[in-house]
């Protein structure tokens, strides 16, 4: 209520007149704003779900005269799931919260299930009087008897409801039902912007392990495809250099360690694509000539450059060859040319 007291005087005698109005509805406007409000500031941050529903619920059900309110989340299946709930310390409700926590709705079912279908506001000024009411005793015992249900709308379609119950007989609120309106569309579209950051962040997750399980895999190959090369390879270039072996047969292990050593290079190649993905490609910097890196990438490819009737013309007449690189590196540049 609002006195407003005006002072006058009349044949020199002060007179006072007064008038008293009722200001509870716009007090009941202006706590609904503020909750949407607060609720807009609430959503407009990174928390997750988990933590903001209470907040929610507390928020809207603080504005008005609700003992019990509780948010339904529409699972992948098509089902309501409680998500939340928030109970006021002055009435005990622990078996209707409990009940309510445990509960699954199907399109249809209970009161969240009817605005599922209907997607939009519910009134339920007497819950003695519903049927589709499958918490009737529980709310009963809770001293409960009076419910607003409104869906959370978003882009694609409702995405879940929330429920808000009094222990009055209330008549419909218009106002509530329209603010009910506002407030479904901001909480849906949270929900549904919670939805697509927790699927990317699956996503992401998922593509993480893969990309473990592919550098495993990389790792175990190489491994698995050096072990038999290491004997061929240095056999080969033992037998090689024996110099009572026929000129044909020499040339012949000469070009079986090229393509041993070209082999291995790949594999080098293969792994290093990996580490560059990682930030862990190392680069051993030392001293070392660049015309003999050269000369031996050219030999690695020499068979390739034959089969390929290439003829490849090198100057080395530089006064200095030295360089300071990564050998294994350079060579790789050198075969990449």
């Amino acid at each position: 209520m609002e006195l407003a007291i005006t002072p006058y005087q009349v044949n020199g005698k002060a007179i006072f007149t007064a008038y008293v109005r009722d200001i509870s509805e716009r007090v009941r406007s202006e706590a609904r704003r503020a909750a949407q409000y607060a609720i807009a500031t609430l959503i407009s941050g990174q928390a997750p779900l988990i933590e903001l529903g209470p907040k929610i619920l507390s928020t809207i059900a603080r504005s008005g005269r609700w003992l019990f309110a509780a948010l339904w989340v529409l699972d992948k299946n098509g089902k309501l799931v409680c998500h939340s709930t928030w109970g006021s310390p002055e009435r005990d409700i622990d078996e209707f919260e409990s009940e309510t926590r445990r509960r699954v709705f199907s399109s249809g079912e209970g009161l969240p299930g009817r605005v599922l279908v209907s997607r939009a506001p519910t009134w339920l000024p007497n819950l003695e009087a519903e049927t589709n009411f499958p918490r009737a005793l529980f709310a009963r015992m809770s001293g409960l008897q009076a419910a607003f249900v409104f869906p959370l709308m978003g882009s694609t379609g409702i995405n879940g409801v929330i429920e808000l119950y009094s222990d009055e007989v209330v008549p419909p609120d218009d106002d509530l039902m329209r603010l009910a309106g506002a407030l479904g569309i901001q909480v849906g579209l949270y929900l549904e912007r919670e939805r697509t950051e927790e699927e990317l962040r699956r996503q992401k997750e998922a593509a993480v392990m893969a990309s473990q399980a592919k550098d495993r895999f990389l790792a175990a190959l190489s491994h698995e495809l050096r072990t038999p090369l290491n004997p061929v390879l240095m056999w080969a270039c033992s037998a090689s250099e024996d110099k009572n072996l026929d000129p044909e047969l020499q040339e012949g292990l000469k070009m079986i360690r090229r393509n041993i050593e070209m082999e291995a290079r790949l594999i080098d190649d293969l792994l290093d694509l990996t580490r560059i993905a990682r930030g862990k490609l190392q680069i051993n910097l030392q001293p070392c000539r660049a015309d003999a890196l050269l000369n031996h990438a050219l030999e690695i490819v020499r068979s390739q450059l034959f089969a390929k009737n290439l003829r490849l013309s090198v100057d080395l007449t530089a006064s200095n060859h030295q360089i300071m690189a990564d050998p294994t590196r350079i060579e790789q540049v050198f075969g990449t040319c």
